[in-house]
């Protein structure tokens, strides 16, 4: 079973879906992205971001493993007075992700669901962060288990 890879393409999975949703209803121009696979901002899309980064998969417990994994889901927008579109979209990723959320889990190669992951406790909006190129990213970080 490729557990990383799975959660790593249905947590982007995610992204493009929350991406399409925003530009379809809100007139958005929000583009999904892996950020992990970024060196630095200045390769960034200029559109507005929704992605992931920092994920980690963990396996404990040698008779029954459990698969946990964390990882952020950041927004990023850019001529956003207030920041009122960020806490919109940022507001409704907490939603999706607080504890005993269900996350779909999807095969990297068929497209199919395979699973569901279940967030835990302690998930979390954090502080805004600005960047050097007139974007204000701010992040929801999760912990959730892989069920099969």
């Amino acid at each position: 079973m490729a557990d990383y890879k799975n959660i790593q393409a249905s947590l982007l999975k995610y992204c493009s879906e929350k991406a399409t949703f925003l530009n379809t209803h809100f007139g958005g121009t929000f583009v999904a992205t892996n950020l992990d696979a970024y060196l630095d901002e200045n390769g960034l899309p200029t559109e507005n971001i929704i992605g992931l980064e920092s994920l980690t998969v963990a396996a404990a417990n040698d008779a029954q493993p459990t698969v946990v994994f964390s990882a952020a889901i950041t927004v990023a927008t850019s001529a956003d007075p207030n920041l009122m579109n960020l806490s919109d979209v940022i507001d409704g990723i907490f939603d999706d992700f607080k504890p005993t959320k269900e996350v779909r889990i999807f095969d990297v190669h068929t497209g199919l669901t395979v699973g569901h992951a279940i967030t835990l406790d302690d998930t979390r909006v954090m502080p805004v962060q600005k960047s050097s190129k007139s974007k204000i990213f701010q992040s929801v970080v999760f912990e959730a288990a892989l069920v099969y």
